[in-house]
């Protein structure tokens, strides 16, 4: 069995991106910095009437006991990230079991009119009435539910699993619902809120926390998915924000144009509803571009060498073989360059394999540079290149000059231990529409390698096949 400390950060099948995670961790220890923060100075202000002085008169709006539970929430989350040792994740456990207990008193406590004690907890000889020093039920239960989710996160169980991402949804919806009811100026919302409203810093708490509960999920389960780094993790990751803000924001426009008589409210109503249809629709269009264009990328990774950048076999042979079609079909001339690398396993014995796959890379440029765009590229073999393209043997043959001169220059440069050369043959379509790229392949490598042992004869060397160059 795992101990905590030894923990995966993904269980699922997902593959996290992991420099977003880091900016993720970022950020979780920000929102609880910022809680620690605001609870803290509130609460010192309710401990010590001096403090209370140097901050705003509103911040006593926060109950005491909610400083506390705020407080408890955040260290907790605080030291259960997955780096923390073993001793740290048991101090945030305990810290979790003292939140829960406070919080779920105090709900006890409102909800049958009992008396637990839990106004009076640590502020009893405060300067202002105990009454006033508990916690309300809204916080008390989201607060509660939050430090249970933030535990059950580090237990290596299958069923602890599924119950956080249970109740980090649970957290999603109460924390909507709480802002939603704030910011439409709701007085009371049903069972979820006992006091009239709930104070300005404890509504960022609770905004803060849930968005640290939210990030920290996402490293696994069920919300992995936003974290991925697949397309559609991507894809989430652009339509969450979308999905979860526009309702609020139309109604909340909608409110406003009706609140400040600038139309009526039907038709309010109707321009809202067409609103929201459009921005739909605008959002649709959007992610079909994004997901063409993810398609696009992850096609062209499929298709091209990574050393060179150029098409691969299966592209080369996937793009030539269209492009010999459609010369068949014209009945325009098509030709077909094989290149072979000229001692390349000398050089990777003599220099090592990374200079070999410089002068790969080297021989990729200086084709890309010689030829069309509209030229078709590859790297079929291991130092062997082909070229593909709707045109005359003059019009290639003087492609080749041009990479000649190219490949001169860059072996006059300074420094160079070996010159770069290749061998190369080219053909020809006749015309037949019964010839193949296969055909094609096979006779300019037929003569590629008449060229090379034409050239090992004039350096004195005896002519080889494949396996001996």
């Amino acid at each position: 069995m795992l101990k905590d400390d030894k923990i995966p950060t993904n269980r699922s099948s997902i593959q996290l991106d992991l420099p977003l995670l880091g900016r993720l961790t970022i950020i979780q220890r920000i929102c609880l910095t910022l809680v620690v923060l605001i609870a803290g100075a509130t609460l010192s202000a309710w401990m010590y009437q001096p403090v209370s002085r140097l901050l705003p008169a509103v911040s006593m709006r926060m109950k005491a006991n909610t400083c506390l539970v705020s407080l408890c929430s955040a260290l907790c989350l605080a030291l259960s990230e997955h780096k923390r040792g073993h001793r740290m994740l048991v101090a945030g456990r305990m810290l979790a079991g003292f939140a829960v207990l406070v919080a779920m008193l105090a709900a006890l406590q409102l909800h049958f009119h009992a008396s637990f004690g839990m106004n009076n907890l640590l502020v009893s000889k405060a300067w202002l009435p105990p009454p006033t020093n508990g916690i309300g039920l809204s916080p008390a239960f989201f607060l509660a539910v939050l430090c249970l989710a933030g535990v059950l996160m580090r237990i290596p169980r299958r069923f602890a699993a599924i119950s956080a991402d249970v109740l980090v949804c649970g957290i999603s919806f109460l924390i909507l619902i709480v802002g939603a009811a704030y910011l439409f100026g709701a007085k009371r919302f049903g069972a979820l809120v006992h006091e009239a409203h709930l104070s300005p810093q404890t509504l960022v708490c609770l905004l803060l926390l849930s968005c640290v509960i939210i990030l920290r999920k996402s490293e696994s389960g069920f919300f992995a998915i936003l974290s991925g780094v697949g397309i559609g993790s991507k894809i989430a990751r652009i339509v969450c924000p979308f999905a979860l803000l526009l309702p609020f924001l139309l109604n909340f426009g909608e409110r406003a144009i009706i609140r400040r008589g600038w139309m009526t409210a039907s038709f309010a109503v109707a321009m809202s509803s067409s609103a929201a249809a459009l921005l739909a629709f605008f959002l649709i269009l959007v992610l079909a571009w994004r997901i063409n264009a993810l398609e696009k990328s992850v096609h062209d990774l499929s298709l091209r060498d990574d050393l060179t950048q150029v098409y691969n076999r299966r592209g080369f042979y996937m793009l030539a073989e269209q492009s010999l079609y459609l010369a068949q079909r014209s009945s325009a001339p098509f030709s077909v360059l094989f290149i072979d690398l000229d001692d390349l396993k000398r050089i990777n014995d003599s220099l090592g394999h990374d200079v070999g796959s410089s002068f790969l890379h080297e021989v990729a440029r200086l084709l890309k540079r010689s030829f069309r765009k509209s030229d078709v590229i590859g790297r079929i073999g291991g130092d062997e290149f082909a070229v593909a393209g709707e045109a005359g043997k003059v019009t290639i043959l003087r492609a080749v000059e041009r990479m000649n001169q190219a490949t001169e220059a860059w072996n006059a440069q300074p420094g160079r231990t070996y010159s770069l050369s290749f061998s190369y043959g080219v053909v020809t379509s006749n015309g037949s529409q019964n010839e193949s790229l296969e055909d094609l392949l096979d006779r300019a490598d037929q003569a590629m390698y008449a060229a090379k042992r034409h050239k090992k004869q004039m350096r004195g060397s005896d002519p080889d096949r494949r396996a001996a160059d």
